[in-house]
């Protein structure tokens, strides 16, 4: 990520600079580098549409060859002991 950096100017709202000094300070961290880690994870490593379709094109038919259909097996994980066990 620390390839050939050029000097980007920003304008930011008091409240959003109050946030960004915080985190600053909470994260050990340049201003700077929160707001380059925040453009990464948002917009050069976000999904595209094309991904999401490609996901959802491999993710079809992968029920097919079960025994219980979805709506029996959720009914039978509602009866199972695991709900009981997360109640206390």
């Amino acid at each position: 990520m620390m390839g050939n950096m050029v000097r980007t100017q920003i304008f930011l709202t008091a409240e959003q600079r109050r946030h960004l000094r915080a985190w600053s300070r909470l994260e050990k961290k340049t201003a700077s580098a929160l707001i380059r880690t925040a453009i990464e994870e948002r917009y050069v490593h976000r999904p595209t549409p094309a991904d999401f379709r490609a996901a959802l094109d491999e993710a079809f038919g992968s029920w097919k060859g079960r025994k219980k259909s979805s709506i029996a097996m959720v009914r039978a994980w509602r009866r199972g002991k695991r709900l009981k066990s997360l109640s206390g």
